[in-house]
């Protein structure tokens, strides 16, 4: 009895179906699809770099796309290489008050600058959520600018000196802490008025599953933070 190789057999009998079919016919085989790397679409806003910029600082923003589809964005964030403090007007708490309240009076400002141990920052690598249309946003604010506020980069910072608050003090404030020895003779509560920062190295990177990367850049420029009472009000 003769054996049957069946490997053989099923080749055969394959070959055979594709002759009938025609050899026009192509037998289709599935391939994993190359990756496409993300895209920035649009980005904004436009701003003047040539004047200082006045609070609330532009919001920062991109439109990316995919062509593997808006899954594929894996992260998108956003760095700021160098951020330096260049200005600060501090003014006292109201000693008249038994609540903290920002004092607004010409010429009386406090010189805390000798004090902060930092005044250099950076946005290492900020994570934006994604919004309508494929939009993400970044807003620079005083906090982010300042790696979380001032207060913790000097040894004289530390916690307010009275219990109590004025509950709209945050309208004519950046920041409030206590200021004390040897900085000053007697604890006493301190407001940051206005902040002014030279701003650069700006950039948002768009991330997709695979690594690839799409980066856009912005100019740099000068911003500063203040409000209407200090504008009132002389240095």
């Amino acid at each position: 009895m003769k054996h049957i190789n069946y490997h053989s057999y099923s080749i055969m009998v394959l070959v055979m179906m594709i002759s009938l079919n025609g050899c026009s016919d192509e037998v289709t085989i599935n391939q994993i699809s190359e990756n496409r790397p993300p895209q920035i679409l649009l980005s904004g806003p436009e701003y003047d770099v040539t004047e200082p910029i006045e609070g609330p600082l532009p919001g920062l923003w991109v439109i990316a796309g995919d062509e593997d589809g808006a899954e594929d964005i894996a992260a998108v964030v956003l760095r700021i290489s160098s951020i330096k403090l260049t200005n600060l007007i501090v003014r006292p708490d109201d000693a008249s008050e038994e609540c903290r309240r920002p004092f607004y009076a010409d010429m009386d400002t406090i010189n805390i600058m000798p004090f902060l141990i930092k005044n250099t920052f950076t946005v290492s690598a900020l994570p934006l959520r994604r919004e309508t249309a494929g939009t993400y946003s970044a807003y620079l604010t005083y906090y982010l600018l300042t790696e979380g506020g001032i207060e913790q980069y000097s040894n004289y910072f530390r916690e307010n000196v009275k219990s109590c608050s004025w509950a709209r003090a945050y309208l004519y404030m950046l920041e409030n802490f206590g200021l004390y020895p040897p900085a000053l003779s007697q604890p006493r509560d301190v407001y940051v008025t206005y902040a002014e920062f030279l701003i650069g190295g700006i950039s948002i990177t768009v991330y997709d599953q695979a690594g690839e990367t799409a980066t856009e850049t912005f100019p740099d420029f000068r911003g500063y933070f203040t409000n209407f009472l200090e504008e009132e009000t002389l240095p």
